[in-house]
């Protein structure tokens, strides 16, 4: 209790405390950082989240580009309005069951419109005659639902 009562009378000794905190906590995740490396993109702007596109020649990127972009666009508006059913939902959900309901079908709806998107990327590729990569699927790093957590 004094300690609390000491930071609350301190400003300064508060300020020290959260900035020490705050170092710490970016110590760990650094060292975590470390030993767990992302990979980085060729530009250094950190983890690859999206599918890499095949190395394209300036006339296949020039080809794709007005179809491509207006697919992009379009996937952008329905992610956006995917986003605000969703917050509307959890603005009226009363219940965590409710909570729970609005999360797993934003989730449901952002996987279809993945999967469309995809298929009409991969539409384009083949329409214009170039391949289409091949989504490489990532190992699931989480225990499987239903494993008993151990306790000490």
């Amino acid at each position: 209790m004094e300690f609390f009562a000491m930071t609350r009378s301190n400003p300064l000794a508060a300020a020290a405390l959260s900035s020490a905190l705050v170092g710490a906590l970016s110590l760990g995740s650094a060292a975590n950082a470390q030993s767990n490396p992302q990979p980085q993109q060729p530009d250094g702007r950190g983890p690859r989240r999206m599918l890499v596109m095949p190395k394209l020649t300036p006339e296949q990127q020039q080809k794709l580009f007005p179809d491509r972009k207006a697919l992009l666009q379009r996937e952008q508006r329905e992610r956006v309005a995917i986003l605000q059913r969703s917050q509307s939902c959890v603005n009226r959900a009363g219940t965590p069951d409710a909570l729970r309901s609005c999360l797993m079908q934003e989730r449901r709806d952002t996987m279809a419109m993945r999967q469309r998107f995809q298929g009409e990327m991969r539409e384009l590729f083949e329409k214009n005659g170039i391949d289409y990569p091949q989504l490489e699927r990532k190992p699931q790093r989480r225990e499987p639902a239903g494993k008993p957590i151990e306790t000490i």
